[in-house]
């Protein structure tokens, strides 16, 4: 859980320092999985600037034992935009998780969609994951898929722009009053 949160912490640090001056956007979707972990559906929350993003994620898992109930995961994970053409996004990415009372780290590639003009986009992450459990640590594939929501936001940066705004005309010259 603590590297959860140092991982957090240094994501949204290299969010704040990133030298990317543009609009963030904020993503809301839901997601499944396929791979070590229990996820069968989860919820997925982020923020991306520029080429830098970060997510945190919540899914129900179940036990893969007959007559146990499910239970819960989280996890968060940082991505960078590798390559953009219209509406499709490459992207790696890497995150911790805490299945069922396991540790777990994932790193892979990620493929997203999405219409300019509509605030929805798809996606499919390919990689390979490493739980630990008590016995020993099992690494193999993992894969997810969901749907985003998109909301495009104001800079991260809180930069101010350089002049005042257009409105606002200064003459260039004090007017002056003479007597004739």
């Amino acid at each position: 859980m603590k590297r959860m949160k140092w991982m957090m912490a240094a994501a949204l640090g290299a969010l704040g320092l990133s030298g990317a001056a543009g609009a963030a956007d904020v993503r809301l979707g839901l997601n499944s999985s396929l791979g070590l972990g229990c996820q069968v559906v989860g919820v997925r929350a982020g923020v991306q600037e520029g080429r830098l993003g970060v997510h945190a994620q919540g899914a129900y898992c179940l036990s893969g034992v007959q007559g146990q109930s499910g239970g819960v995961a989280v996890g968060a994970a940082v991505s960078f935009d590798l390559f953009r053409s219209g509406g499709l996004t490459t992207y790696a990415l890497a995150g911790a998780d805490l299945l069922n009372g396991n540790a777990a780290l994932h790193a892979g590639l990620g493929l997203r969609y999405g219409i300019p003009l509509i605030p929805v986009e798809g996606y499919v992450e390919a990689g390979v994951q490493r739980v630990s459990t008590v016995l020993q640590p099992i690494v193999g594939p993992r894969l997810a898929l969901g749907v985003n929501y998109k909301v495009n936001v104001a800079n991260l940066q809180g930069t101010l722009p350089a002049r005042g705004p257009p409105w606002v005309k200064t003459p260039p010259h004090p007017p002056r009053l003479s007597a004739k």
